[in-house]
């Protein structure tokens, strides 16, 4: 979650300091240290779906889906049709897939969207 919102760290701090998310404040803080000391469980950790909801409720970020290509990616391009706000992607690709399409700018998806999926997204 992180790599993901490293640009929108207000809404991160924001929201660590609500005390239901008191165990994630602390890994924060301590951030360096645990990326120095490759921490793999702590990094590689499974972030709560309420505060992942929480988050991308305040961001703007969007990603961007090309049905040709089967990709999202983290910036508009000329075969990407749908634009998708960030809390929507995360209820239509995996998370780690949206990890990588803001660390490494695009990820491919299997299996694509649906027509119904797609048409949704056309509407938005």
């Amino acid at each position: 979650m992180i790599a993901i919102f490293r640009d929108e760290k207000n809404i991160l701090e924001t929201e660590f300091k609500l005390a239901r998310w008191h165990n994630y404040a602390e890994n924060y803080k301590n951030l360096d240290r645990i990326i120095d000391n490759q921490n793999r469980n702590i990094l590689d950790a499974d972030v709560e779906d309420d505060l992942l909801r929480a988050v991308c409720s305040k961001s703007k970020k969007k990603i961007y889906y090309s049905k040709m290509d089967k990709m999202i990616f983290s910036y508009k391009n000329k075969n990407t049709k749908y634009e998708i706000p960030i809390l929507k992607a995360i209820d239509l690709f995996e998370h780690r897939k949206i990890e990588e399409v803001f660390e490494k700018s695009a990820a491919d998806v299997y299996p694509p969207l649906s027509t119904e999926e797609l048409d949704f997204l056309s509407h938005l």
